[in-house]
């Protein structure tokens, strides 16, 4: 059987199946593929000159192979990447987009404030990626059951102006 090392000059299709993202996430499922496949089932098809394999590599290299760098990416920074046009930016963006809602959806199912990490856990999906500061209220009852969040100021880089009687 053919490693991938040796599909650099062949698009996907021409792959051995089981080595195919898609084909292979169907056999042996996600935690077979590698960040690279998983992105490059997302971009659906690569360039004249690179396979979405490749395309994914080259994106996953310029953010030093981290994720939370590559959702921080702009649709305009994504797009100066060769091979990289709108659609497959903003396909990334939906994705990322998707996972921090998954997260937030996860948290406010839990419902309950037993520890600081809870808050925290609730927050980040909200804020995490935010390039400015936001000021946010979470509601609770005497048992810390979460009844609400309210967005309550938005502000620059570095600070946020709260007017206190918008939260009484």
């Amino acid at each position: 059987m053919k490693t991938t090392c040796s599909y650099e000059k062949l698009a996907i299709p021409d792959w051995d199946a089981m080595d195919r993202p898609r084909e292979k996430y169907l056999a042996k499922g996600f935690a077979s593929l590698s960040d690279a496949e998983l992105i490059a089932i997302l971009l659906r098809s690569g360039s004249k000159e690179k396979s979405a394999v490749d395309l994914a590599k080259n994106l996953l290299r310029l953010c030093n192979q981290k994720l939370e760098l590559l959702s921080e990416m702009s649709i305009e920074e994504l797009m100066k990447v060769k091979g990289i046009g709108m659609a497959k930016a903003v396909n990334l963006h939906v994705a990322f987009e998707l996972g921090r809602r998954r997260r937030a959806e996860k948290v406010v199912l839990k419902k309950k404030i037993k520890y600081a990490d809870d808050i925290w856990e609730l927050m980040q999906a909200k804020i995490a990626d935010l390039s400015y500061e936001e000021f946010w209220t979470i509601f609770v009852n005497q048992s810390s059951t979460i009844l609400r969040t309210d967005l309550i100021g938005r502000g620059g880089i570095t600070s946020t102006t709260v007017d206190i009687r918008l939260i009484m």
